[in-house]
C-alpha cells in the first residue's frame, strides 16, 4: 500500500469506527441529554443515512487521484468537527444538521478511498489491497465497539462521542497537513491501465 493510500484507507476506518460509535450513542444521547424519545433519534438515523447518499454523489470531488485523496482526508476533518459540536453544545436542531454534515462526509470518504486504491494500485495487486480494505473497516468497527462501551459506562455519552469525534478530527488534520498529496500521484503503469478502462 502506497503511503498516500494507506493513510486514505486510516482516516477512512476511523470514519466507519465513529459511525459505529453513533449507533451505540445516539440512543443514550438523544434520551438522557437531550431529553427527547424515539422520533427524535429516528430522524437522527434518517438525517445521517441522507447525507451518505448525498456524500456518493458529486463525481467533480473524486475526478483525480489527487482531489480524491484530499477528499478523503478533508472529509475525516469535518466529519470529526461534525461529531463533536453537538456533544459540546448539545442541541438537537444543531445535531441534525451536523449529522447530515458527518454522513455527508462518510459517503464521501467510501467512494473517494476505493478511487485512491484504485488510481495507485497496479491491476496485479488490486484483489491483495481491495481484499485488505475490505477487512479494515470490520476489524475498526470491532475494535471500536468495546472502547466505546467502556467510555459510555465510566464517562457518559457525551464524553464517549467527543473522545472518538476528537480523533478522527486529529489523525485527519495530521495526515492533511504531513502526508504529501502529488498532483498525480499515479505511477505510470496504474496510469496506462486507467488509459486502456
Amino acid at each position: 500500500m502506497q503511503p498516500v493510500l494507506r493513510s486514505a484507507v486510516l482516516v477512512q476506518s476511523l470514519g466507519v469506527a465513529a459511525a459505529v460509535a453513533i449507533n451505540i450513542v445516539d440512543v443514550y444521547f438523544v434520551v438522557r441529554v437531550l431529553h427527547a424519545g424515539s422520533i427524535a433519534l429516528g430522524f437522527l438515523g434518517m438525517t445521517w443515512a441522507i447525507g451518505i447518499w448525498l456524500g456518493t454523489r458529486p463525481d467533480s470531488l473524486w475526478s483525480t487521484p489527487a482531489r480524491s485523496t484530499r477528499s478523503v482526508l478533508a472529509a475525516g476533518v469535518v466529519m470529526g468537527l461534525a461529531l463533536m459540536i453537538p456533544m459540546a453544545w448539545p442541541n438537537i436542531y444543531l445535531q441534525t444538521v451536523l449529522w447530515l454534515v458527518g454522513g455527508f462526509c462518510l459517503g464521501v470518504q467510501a467512494v473517494a478511498t476505493r478511487r485512491v486504491a484504485r488510481a495507485t494500485t497496479p491491476e496485479s495487486q488490486r484483489g491483495r489491497v481491495f481484499a485488505a480494505m475490505a477487512g479494515i473497516s470490520p476489524f475498526a468497527s470491532l475494535v471500536c465497539i468495546p472502547i466505546v462501551t467502556s467510555l459510555l459506562v465510566a464517562f457518559g455519552p457525551r464524553t464517549a462521542m467527543l473522545s472518538l469525534s476528537a480523533a478522527v478530527f486529529v489523525v485527519a488534520a495530521i495526515a492533511q497537513t504531513t502526508v504529501r498529496v502529488p498532483s498525480t500521484p499515479v505511477p505510470e503503469e496504474v496510469a496506462a491501465e486507467n488509459a486502456a478502462v
